[in-house]
């Protein structure tokens, strides 16, 4: 099992993405000693940089779970579709074309058509398929224990910051996987509408897009809010077995380690060779899932 790579051992083994690196604060200690020279240091810039030091800790890492390359492969699948569609449509205009001179290919309305489709497409799968979700994103890093609970007030209060102003954002705090985690939450239907109000205001300003304008018609957008009526934006800030985290996803359910080292990525075949190597001085891990 591939302990030595620190976080993975919570992982949860189906995770689509993993990439961690190592001893951050040497490498920042060894820059310093470099560009640094000891004559320009002042008075307590030694302890200030110590601090910086444990802070960043000596280890980072991000994962993203199960799900994002299905989501990502099954819009493709419609991607896909439409440009064989379109492949076969433009040969067939431009042959007829040859075959009547005096009337040129509308390839326009071809490129009209098709952009209709793909968009019938994708509202199509949203609005069938239940397992469009938001990929979640999990990053963070272990300071040094003194630090952690200072890291982890630090990014809070930075997503205040973010977050104060925005009127559909609400205060969320929920506890998942042992974690326990407190931010900010944004409806699918509020984030989406609201850019495509703004997208479609755009439009509406420049007479040569009516005919986009069309195409995104009200009821359209109706349905894709629908479809991504169950979807929550969460951003949240959180701690774990001295890891501080940066949580992406949709809401608490989104957020899943794995119960136990025997159940992590850690424990793969695709990581668990790399215990070989325990000893050495490992800087970075990667790994990205085939399915």
């Amino acid at each position: 099992m591939a302990t030595h790579l620190g976080f993975a051992t919570r992982v949860p083994k189906d995770a689509d993405f993993f990439a961690a690196g190592f001893h951050a604060n040497d490498a920042m200690r060894g820059l310093m000693d470099t560009f640094v020279k000891p004559e320009e240091m002042k008075p307590g810039d030694n302890e200030k940089i110590q601090e910086v030091m444990d802070q960043i800790g000596d280890e980072a890492f991000v994962f993203v779970g199960a799900g994002a390359g299905r989501q990502v492969e099954m819009l493709a699948k419609s991607q896909r579709g439409i440009s064989a569609m379109m492949s076969g449509s433009f040969v067939g205009s431009f042959l007829d074309g040859l075959a009547n001179k005096d009337t040129p290919p509308d390839f326009k309305k071809l490129n009209n058509t098709a952009f209709e489709d793909l968009m019938e497409k994708w509202l199509d799968t949203l609005e069938k398929d239940t397992r469009i979700q938001l990929p979640s994103v999990v990053a963070g890093w272990k300071p040094e224990a003194a630090r952690e609970t200072e890291c982890r007030e630090k990014l809070t209060h930075w997503l205040d910051e973010v977050f104060v102003a925005e009127k559909s954002a609400r205060p969320v705090k929920f506890d998942a996987s042992g974690a326990a985690f407190t931010g900010y939450e944004i409806p699918g239907r509020e984030v989406f509408g609201e850019a495509i109000a703004k997208a479609r205001g755009k439009l509406a300003e420049n007479e040569d897009e009516a005919d986009l304008l069309e195409k995104i018609s009200p009821e359209r957008v109706d349905r894709f809010l629908n479809a991504v009526e169950n979807l929550n934006f969460t951003v949240a800030a959180g701690s774990v077995d001295g890891h501080v985290l940066l949580y992406l996803g949709n809401g608490a359910e989104g957020f899943r380690l794995a119960p136990s080292p025997a159940d992590s990525l850690a424990a793969s075949a695709d990581l668990s060779w790399t215990a070989a190597f325990a000893s050495e001085r490992i800087a970075a891990a990667v790994y990205l899932s085939e399915s």
